[in-house]
């Protein structure tokens, strides 16, 4: 059992049609062996494009440059990347105020601006700190 898809042609009917058009063309004059203009290229090279495409790429990434920066000064400069709570885990034998004290100043500074190996340096260097 078959059964026909809806638009769908039958064989017969299609080739019908287009050997009607074949007729409806050799009746305007039409050659059938004359193949039709070809498109050489679909760009246009002219110098007021290239200078457009230029311009318009220079102007995309100084946005990119310009969001990045304005990223940049905003993750160091707010206040809620200040660093306001440091805790020490595993010290046994000595209080959080003398490792801070060691450390130096960390409340306030930023936190991706906190040069955390100087840090973690600095505190190696106490001889009760296991490294």
């Amino acid at each position: 059992m078959s059964f026909a898809i809806a638009g769908q042609k039958s064989p017969s009917a299609a080739w019908a049609d287009l050997h009607s058009e074949r007729k409806k063309k050799l009746r305007r004059g039409g050659d059938l062996s004359k193949k039709a203009p070809s498109i050489t290229s679909g760009r246009d090279f002219s110098w007021a494009r290239i200078l457009f495409e230029l311009v318009s790429k220079l102007f995309l990434a100084g946005v990119v440059i310009c969001l990045f920066y304005a990223s940049y000064n905003f993750l160091t400069s707010d206040p809620r990347f200040q660093i306001t709570d440091v805790t020490f885990s595993g010290n046994h034998s000595l209080l959080e105020n003398q490792l801070l004290e060691w450390l130096g100043q960390v409340h306030g500074e930023n936190l991706f601006a906190y040069d955390l190996s100087k840090a973690s340096g600095r505190l190696a260097e106490h001889p009760w700190v296991l490294s």
